[in-house]
């Protein structure tokens, strides 16, 4: 191959719902930030709500166009996508909307994108067992299949949700640098005393948390140990609902929903001191590997992949059963890890997100490579002939 085509700049753009405050969307950010200096790889994004979501504006600081295909009126959205793509003229279209996917992928096809990816990010869609769901599975891992070219998860349990045959597992990375902005203790912020020990909850407020499970046992754990206190970082549609909850268990004061915060670094480091996630499902989660990198314990469901288990001293693993209650009384018990040491586990486990940038692109243009070569090959036939 001409070693100038290698070397030619090369254009990607990343399609998501919105770009909210969610794990995937956190570490796409991270992800373009740890791009190094004369990268030939530009990073465009595309998405399908109209709710663009609160980190569009730090995407496009870390130099991402931010482009627009609204996902109703459904109908149309082929013809749109593949109009769009068609004139942006793309190296790679990378989809990150899970099964959705198909319809990116066949899209992309249609509109000569040599690359076409299906990134998922969890174990599950969330969306029950019914017979159109079920159809709607099939199909859309049917075009998948037949469309796109590149499958990649963020772990073993999220590669089984596009049913391809050959997933290539990427998963997450922090940026593990020391923090040098870090406050001191955050507790009088939320009206809490130095002795309060807090357990926190980062994800947003959504059935698949499990947030009124955590209520309940949290609720039963302080008969055994007052000294608990909860704080649930997200926003989302549950809010209402569980400050109903909340009311009803006599825990006003008690827990606290601090709704959507950009200073999570600092929370875990200045107001928590144990993590909690009581996940019905997940992919590998981002909140969890930075509760580890903070040295906190953390309790989590046993639904959450051991991929995640970066600091294994650091995990309790439970059944969300009656037990949960206990296992959160327990939490003050634990050791927690200094940040620095901890930072240096995960790093040695591969959650450094130094390196993820380069082995994406590596994907990229192996697929890219296998593109040209068959373009090429095709050519010399058509002259033969």
């Amino acid at each position: 191959m001409d070693a100038s085509r290698t070397r030619a700049p090369r254009r990607s753009i990343h399609i998501f719902g919105s770009l909210a405050t969610g794990g995937a969307e956190t570490w796409f950010l991270r992800l373009l930030a740890s791009r190094p200096p004369g990268c030939r790889w530009s990073a465009d994004v595309c998405l399908l709500d109209p709710q663009p979501g609160p980190y569009v504006e730090r995407a496009r600081e870390l130099g991402a166009e931010i482009l627009e295909c609204p996902f109703r009126p459904a109908a149309t959205f082929p013809w749109r996508l593949h109009k769009l793509l068609r004139g942006q003229r793309y190296d790679v279209v990378h989809s990150h909307v899970l099964l959705f996917g198909g319809v990116i992928a066949a899209a992309a096809a249609a509109a000569g994108v040599p690359v076409r990816v299906a990134h998922a990010h969890n174990s599950r869609d969330g969306r029950g067992g019914s017979a159109g769901r079920f159809l709607y599975r099939a199909g859309m891992r049917a075009a998948m299949r037949r469309f796109a070219n590149l499958g990649l998860a963020c772990s073993r349990g999220a590669a089984k949700m596009l049913g391809l045959r050959d997933v290539k597992l990427l998963p997450y990375g922090l940026d593990l640098n020391p923090c040098e902005t870090l406050r001191g203790s955050l507790k009088a912020e939320l009206g809490w005393t130095e002795d309060a020990f807090v357990l926190g909850a980062v994800g947003r407020l959504h059935p698949q948390k499990n947030h009124a499970f955590l209520l309940e046992a949290f609720a039963e754990a302080r008969q055994w140990e007052p000294r608990l206190r909860l704080a649930i970082v997200g926003e989302g549609e549950l809010r209402p609902a569980l400050e109903e909850r909340i009311a009803d268990l006599g825990l006003d004061g008690l827990v606290r929903l601090t709704g959507r915060r950009g200073d999570v670094a600092e929370l875990l480091h200045g107001l928590f001191d144990a993590f909690v996630m009581p996940s019905l499902y997940e992919g590998l989660p981002v909140a969890l590997l930075e509760g580890q990198a903070a040295g906190l314990p953390c309790l989590v469901s046993d639904r959450i992949s051991r991929e995640a288990f970066a600091i294994p001293e650091l995990i309790g693993s439970a059944a969300l059963d009656a037990g949960w209650a206990r296992r959160l009384a327990d939490l003050p018990g634990r050791r927690r890890l200094a940040s620095k040491a901890a930072r240096e586990l995960l790093r040695d486990a591969g959650f450094a997100i130094d390196d993820a940038w380069r082995r994406l692109t590596a994907y990229y243009d192996g697929v890219l490579e296998q593109a040209e070569s068959a373009d090429e090959d095709a050519a010399d036939w058509a002259e033969a002939a």
